[in-house]
């Protein structure tokens, strides 16, 4: 059935048209439309106060052009062309994300490959250190190594699990000290700010056992 297009004898000098300008109203109206609702529409009238004969002659030109099966058609046509719109749409929302995936594994494969190469250099290098000579309590002379904390073997290793599992490294360097950029007289005052606090920990502990006494606990 032709929706797009006037049925034959729906313009004819003599109707002047009306029947087809009627129907595109009709038809234009969507799923919901009433040939009622048409004619208040077409007449430029208010549907409850609607003419008796306005309404009658509306219904003649549907039945005698089929506007029932015409619009049917029309509607068909619409939803099938949202349908394939929406499913063209889905389309590409699932190319779309299927790029994006791929460009995320292309990207862990590469940040692998830097964490393999990275480690290859850690360990033909050697580990770049800072030491010093402090005194022991019973004067002897004692050599004091700080690897930095950024630059260990535990990276090494952690990167090297990074690069063959695919796993990231354990974070775990709260308590670790960078010393790289320190220099001679800054390692000496942390050795001396760390013995400072283990004697304080130590004398603690002795005040505690002291006060508790042999039998305490028991």
């Amino acid at each position: 059935m032709r929706a797009w297009e006037p049925e034959p004898g729906e313009v004819t000098p003599r109707n002047q048209g009306k029947p087809w300008a009627c129907f595109k109203v009709f038809r234009d109206l969507g799923p919901g439309r009433t040939l009622k609702a048409a004619a208040a529409a077409y007449y430029q009238h208010p549907s409850d106060t609607l003419p008796e004969h306005l309404y009658n002659q509306v219904k003649k030109w549907a039945t005698k052009f089929s506007w029932h099966e015409r619009v049917e058609a029309f509607d068909a046509h619409y939803t099938m062309r949202e349908r394939l719109a929406l499913e063209e749409w889905r389309n590409h929302q699932a190319e779309d994300l299927g790029r994006r995936e791929a460009a995320l594994r292309e990207q862990a494969i590469e940040a692998r490959e830097l964490a393999l190469e990275q480690t290859l250099k850690m360990l033909r290098w050697p580990l770049v250190t800072q030491k010093t000579v402090e005194l022991d309590e019973s004067g002897t002379p004692v050599t004091l190594l700080f690897a930095p904390a950024g630059w260990s073997k535990a990276t090494a290793a952690t990167l090297y699990r990074l690069a063959m599992e695919g796993e990231p490294p354990e974070e775990d360097s709260d308590d670790l000290v960078d010393v790289s950029r320190w220099s001679e007289a800054e390692l000496h005052q942390y050795v001396q700010l760390m013995r400072t606090a283990m004697n304080a920990e130590r004398d603690t502990e002795r005040d505690t056992e002291r006060r508790q006494g042999p039998g305490a606990g028991t």
